[in-house]
């Protein structure tokens, strides 16, 4: 309400000093929405998790139990979930919250400390080859079809690196082989024109590319996050966010 919005402002700018002042709106919902917004193409800002089918749940700064559009039918579907099916869920939580202590793994992060569990889970994701490898693959739409699955990656994209640092993605007009419009694969060492949308010529993408094509450096976009996630051991990630490697791994397997 305009009264709380007021108050808020007033506690934050005049007694604490700040000139940040955040509702709950701005912290929960707009967040999920421009998330979901950019995720689809703008086509939705809000999606559900298939709790009635799915083996496994990471609840991350939610919950089934404590928090969510919709808590009752969602904490229903939970519950049976994991009475009838066996479903498992992981809580990251600093504190023991209700859906924490229902869970199957708890993982009491240090409160400042949820990028580098995330960097964590994709390091190892990434070293033990268990990410799903044909879905990263697909570049495109038609490519998606393809393979029966309704969302495509960019994973296997090629970025321009300039000065050491990666910038932007590389169009296809920029050596030469596609329109402005289109980016670029890397496949069996061969460079191919990508259109996100195009339903009609399927491409698929090398995830894993460091290469030279007509004066730009480039590497995929997930070579560049394996290059970031192994920055730190395991070891190193543990000792950080105070969670321990077999966890980490049972999590990422």
């Amino acid at each position: 309400s305009d009264v709380c919005s007021s108050d808020l402002k007033r506690f934050t700018n005049q007694a604490v000093g700040s000139v940040n002042a955040f509702e709950h709106t701005t912290i929960c919902e707009q967040s999920h929405h421009i998330a979901y917004s950019m995720l689809t193409g703008h086509k939705t800002h809000h999606m559900k998790p298939d709790l009635v089918n799915t083996e496994f749940v990471l609840f991350w700064g939610t919950g089934a139990f404590s928090a969510n559009f919709g808590m009752t039918p969602m904490a229903e579907k939970v519950t049976t979930g994991k009475q009838k099916r066996g479903m498992k869920t992981a809580v990251v939580d600093p504190r023991l919250s209700n859906d924490a202590a229902l869970a199957n793994w708890w993982l009491p992060v240090k409160p400042d400390q949820n990028a580098t569990l995330a960097m964590a889970f994709i390091r190892w994701i990434i070293e033990n080859r268990r990410y799903d490898q044909r879905y990263l693959e697909n570049a495109n739409k038609a490519a998606a079809n393809a393979d029966s699955e309704p969302t495509w990656s960019n994973s296997a994209y090629l970025v321009k690196i300039i000065d050491g640092t990666p910038r932007e993605l590389l169009r296809a007009s920029e050596i030469g082989i596609g329109p402005k419009d289109a980016y670029v694969v890397s496949r069996d060492g061969r460079m191919a024109p990508v259109i996100p949308d195009d339903k009609k010529q399927a491409v698929k993408g090398d995830l894993f590319v460091t290469d030279s094509v007509k004066g730009f450096r480039v590497k995929s976009a997930l070579q560049l996050l394996k290059e970031e996630a192994f920055g730190l051991t395991m070891e190193q990630y543990s000792k950080k966010c105070g969670i321990d490697k077999q966890t980490i791994a049972e999590i990422g397997r």
